[in-house]
Parts: structure tokens; sequence; C-alpha cells
């Protein structure tokens, strides 16, 4: 074998295993994988490129999101050019000619000029067609049709539209899952398309999925997704929910930051697994986080009767976890209002949470029901410097002023600690702060009435009606808050 033979032959063998390793792109599982596995490609030496372009034809949405990223990690000018070269080549199979035009459009800001768009189809037909391939390639998967909506979304509007629109023209299971999903997006005109097309479908499927979006969608939106299943449900269309739905929540106190999570466990029907769905929430924010996974039953706490605490081994912080026993009523409530005040912003939904939301609303929602904090009697024997005795409670154990907002507010050298602490408390707490910590409070009243300690509970109600009765700085219970952040500030940094 001559030297020649044997470059040739290390060339192709070193291309086979880039354009494996691009296929393998598909079997990543989250994006951090994805970005660790392009890198390793990236850095694979010259046959990358044409491994890239034999690899356009691709069927798979991750892998073309994979190609994407990859070709945004070679040389510019050598990428755009060969992805060009391939977008124009008429011998070329349509799929491979549309990839490398959405590669140089989306991930490489390049313009596509119409001498590259000769002999494709329209874009109508390009959009079924497209669809059709896709939902093929994510099947059941739930990964899968995330990173395709990722994708879809990142696409200008009349692309996601007409992605909308194409679905009245494909026959496939997964329709009623895009569509779902699309329902939920921040562009009204894409959602309102979707709850339409959801709306024409006769199918169980399609019916909880609308049923799954009115408390999901916003409130100008609502009128039409409530129409159209009721349209289905007259018509004899009856909602069929997934077969993994929430059988149990629990529920963690809310924090003084007004942090709350919501862990919704769903049992799998043929496997000893629990899908968790858990969802920390914000009482100004709405969703801030969302994680979902399966997880072996054993490994979760066990139920018990409603208001019973579980107390967890926090694995990454110091301290215990608390979780209460809670109807789903009670956490599907705190969800809710979770959702309006995330959809008051405007602001999209997790697309983790458009997801997972299915399983966890399979029942028709009455947008009225709350969970709403009973007013306290107010004892007269109590004085502002009872409510201390709240932050001595387990369940107040994330209750402390926030580190960080204390930075910036230190007085002068000369101040003692006592002193320096009281100008604090001028500076933090105003009306604004103050109102949303005594909704707080009102909330930790009902978790602790639900655990049946009901004097705790009108204690910490009590406190929120009378935080404004004193001044922040003269306020114990305030004060206290402050010198628990500095604790922890402390603890953090090792001073």
């Amino acid at each position: 074998m001559t030297e020649r033979d044997s470059k040739i032959i290390t060339t192709f063998s070193q291309r086979r295993a880039i354009e494996q390793a691009i296929k393998a792109l598909g079997e990543t599982t989250t994006e951090e994988e994805l970005d660790q596995r392009v890198a390793e490609i990236a850095n694979s030496g010259e046959g990358v490129l044409p491994a890239l372009i034999n690899q356009l034809d691709t069927s798979n949405a991750q892998i073309r999101g994979g190609l994407g990223r990859l070709a945004q990690r070679l040389p510019r000018d050598q990428i755009a050019a060969a992805l060009r070269r391939a977008a124009g080549d008429r011998t070329r199979p349509e799929r491979a000619r549309l990839t490398a035009i959405m590669i140089l459009e989306r991930f490489l800001n390049e313009p596509v000029g119409p001498d590259l768009l000769k002999g494709l189809p329209s874009a109508d037909q390009l959009a079924v067609t497209a669809l059709e391939e896709a939902l093929a390639d994510i099947g059941e998967d739930p990964g899968i049709l995330m990173e395709y909506v990722a994708q879809l979304e990142a696409e200008p509007l009349e692309v996601i539209e007409m992605t909308a629109r194409a679905t009245a023209h494909v026959r496939s299971p997964g329709v009623v899952e895009l569509l779902r999903l699309l329902a939920t997006h921040p562009q009204p005109s894409v959602a309102r398309l979707a709850l339409q097309q959801l709306g024409k479908i006769r199918s169980g499927e399609a019916a909880a999925a609308l049923q799954s979006l009115l408390p999901n969608v916003p409130e100008a939106l609502r009128p039409l997704a409530e129409r159209s299943w009721r349209k289905l449900s007259l018509s004899g269309v009856n909602a069929t929910p997934p077969t993994v739905v929430a059988r149990r929540v629990l529920i963690s106190p809310i924090d003084s930051e007004g942090g709350q999570t919501l862990l919704f466990l769903c049992p799998f029907a043929d496997r000893l697994d629990v899908l968790l769905i858990s969802i920390l929430t914000h009482d100004q924010e709405g969703i801030l986080d969302i994680f979902a996974s399966a997880v072996p039953a054993f490994r979760l706490p066990a139920p018990r009767s409603l208001g019973y605490t579980h107390t967890i081994h926090a694995s990454r912080a110091p301290g215990m976890l608390f979780y209460q026993e809670a109807s789903l009523e009670a956490g599907l409530a705190l969800l809710a209002e979770a959702v309006r005040v995330h959809l008051r912003h405007s602001k999209a939904l997790p697309l983790v949470y458009r997801c997972y939301s299915r399983h966890l609303w399979t029942e028709p929602w009455d947008q009225g029901r709350t969970q709403e904090a009973q007013a306290g009697g107010d004892d007269g024997s109590w004085q502002p410097g009872d409510s201390v005795r709240l932050l001595d409670h387990p369940a107040f154990q994330q209750w402390r002023a926030d580190p960080s907002r204390l930075e910036g507010h230190r007085g002068a050298p000369a101040l003692g600690e006592e002193e320096t602490i009281r100008r604090w408390a001028r500076i933090i707490f105003d009306d604004h702060t103050l109102s949303a910590l005594a909704g707080r409070l009102r909330r930790m009243g009902l978790w602790l009435e639900a655990a049946g300690e009901e004097e705790t509970a009108r204690l910490a109600r009590w406190t929120a009606a009378h935080l404004h009765t004193v001044a922040p700085e003269e306020h114990p219970f305030l004060l206290r808050l402050i010198e628990l952040g500095l604790s922890w500030g402390r603890q953090i940094t090792g001073e």
C-alpha cells in the first residue's frame, strides 16, 4: 500500500467517524450535552466540513439543529460558501437543500437569494412535507418535540404561522401535541391559529389538549380556547386524558422572597417509576423554573394524609426541606395563580412547562378558583415582638433578608451593627416590599393551617396585618429578617 493510499483510507475513516458522531447528535438529551458533542466534532479536523454537507439530508430535527450549531463553529467563509453550493445544487435532495438554506439563514444570518430557491416546491408544500417528516421523527418523545419547537420558534413569525396552518393537511397523532405547544406561543397570531386548528380535530386527544390549555393561555385567548373545547364536547367528543396524570402534590412553604416549590407526582401505569414535575413558582414573577424526570417511586416520600409534612434531607444545602402533602386542587390553585402572574408580564411560559402541563390539567379548571387566605382574628394579647417566634419555626427556615439586597446599603463605618440594621430596615422595607411580605405571611398562614398548626397560622396572619403598624426600623420581625440575612451571608462568604 502506497503512502497516498494510506492517507486516502485514513481520510475516509475519519470522515465516517465524524458522520457517525453527527448522527449521534440525535441521541443527546440536553442542550449542554448537544453543545459539548458539537464542540468535540468541530475539533475533529478538516473532515468536518464535508461530513456536515453529507448529513444535510437528515429528517431529524435535533440533528439539523446540531448541524447549525456545528456550522457556527467552523470558518465562516468556508462553511457559508459550501452551504450555498449545496443549497443551489438542484441534483441534491430537496431536504438537503432546505437544511442548507435553514443553516445559512438562521445560524449564520446569511441572506438567501432567489437563485438558491430555484427548483424547490412552494413554501406551503414544503411546510407540509417538512412537518410530516418532523412528526414522524418526533414520535412520542417529549425531548425531541421540545427541541423541534425550540428550533421552530426561533424562525421568523411567518414560518411559524405557515407550520401551524400546515397541520390542517397532516394526518399524524403528533399534530395535536405540536398544536398544544404552539397554542401557548407568546405571539397571539400563532396561538390563535393553533387553537383554531385544535378545535377542528374531532378527537379525544384534541379535546384534552384544549381543556389543558384553559388555565395556560392569556385572558384574551381564553374565550377562543373555551369555545373550541365546548364545541368538541357538545358534538360528543370527550376528552381523552394522557395515560400518565398527576395523582399527588407536595408543596413547600413559601419563602420570604416569594419562592415556593410544587412537586407533582404522576405514576406510570406499567412501571415502578413516577414522573416527577417540580415547579418553582414566584408570587411576583410566575414560573421561575421547572424540572421533569422519571424517578423511582421508592425515592419519593410515601403517601400520607393531607396536611402531613414530609421532612427531606437537602442534598445541596444545609438544613432540611419541608413538603406538605396537599390536595391536587390546592396545588393546581397555586400553579394557576403562578401562570396568571407569569402571563400578566407577557412572558412566554417555559417550554418544559408547556410540554409537561398536559399531565397536570386533566380536569376542567374553574378560573375563579383560588386559595384564599382567611382573615385571622386579631388576638389582642399579641405584640410585634411575638412575631419573631415565627422565624424559629422550621417552616420559616428560608425566611431572611436577601444578603445581596444589603450590598450597597452599608452605613458609615462609625455606625454599630445594631444601628446599621435599623438603617437597612428603613431602606429595604418600603411599602411595596411590606405588601409583598404580608402576602407571603398570609400564604404561610394557609400552609400552617393545613398542617394543623392553627395558632402559628393565626400568628402569621396577625403579623401580616400588623407589618405597617410599627416603623420598619422598630419592627422586631423585620429587624430579625435582616439579622438572619447577614448571618446567612457570612456563612456563604466564610466570614
